[in-house]
């Protein structure tokens, strides 16, 4: 009960570490977090898996990769009429450049403005690039989020079991956001897709 009360005083926001018996931790983050997926880690997850890598797209699935990270930003509930904003941005051929920001009045949490500006200029330059003869011209680079990236962008908890599996260097790199003031600084995106 006392691990229950710890618990049941913490700030949602902040990442808790439970350590203990089998079992009982994962029932008790399912108790203060019903909502959240389990995810088992194992010897071969790797950084790559969690954090995120770059990906090489084509301008079409660049543009849907992008909208649908656009789209996260709202939160797990967006309102209506982000709904239909959003639905308009998606189906034209070619972005409004007015519409796409006012996106940013929908964002939930002002800490990803930057971001949301970010994508929505990439949107913009995808569709205003020009074709060319170059067999590469139509691929972009663009950085997928891994799993915890994922579910931080969209605002969500994620419950992570068998935590001691990966190997030290995967463990290690999430110091930062198991420290007093939680941080992920993404050194993988390199291609500048969220960064």
């Amino acid at each position: 009960w006392k691990t229950l009360f710890e618990v049941a005083i913490t700030h949602p926001s902040e990442p808790l570490l439970l350590v203990g018996p089998s079992g009982f931790k994962t029932f008790l983050a399912k108790m203060v977090s019903p909502r959240s997926p389990v995810v088992y880690l194992h010897s071969d997850t790797t950084i790559s898996s969690l954090i995120g890598q770059i990906t090489l797209l084509d301008k079409d699935q660049a543009r849907q990769f992008l909208l649908e990270s656009l789209h996260n930003f709202a939160g797990p509930a967006p309102k209506e009429e982000f709904q239909t904003l959003f639905d308009e941005i998606r189906e034209s051929e070619v972005i409004d450049a007015e519409k796409i920001h006012q996106i940013i009045d929908y964002i939930n949490n002002p800490s990803f403005t930057n971001i949301v500006k970010n994508i929505i200029n990439q949107l913009i330059e995808i569709d205003s690039q020009q074709d060319s003869t170059s067999a590469f011209s139509n691929y972009m680079s663009i950085f997928k989020p891994g799993l915890i990236t994922k579910y931080i962008l969209k605002q969500n908890s994620l419950i992570l079991r068998n935590i001691a599996q990966p190997s030290p260097t995967v463990l290690e790199r999430f110091n930062e956001l198991f420290s007093v003031k939680p941080t992920l600084t993404l050194f993988e995106d390199t291609s500048n897709t969220f960064t």
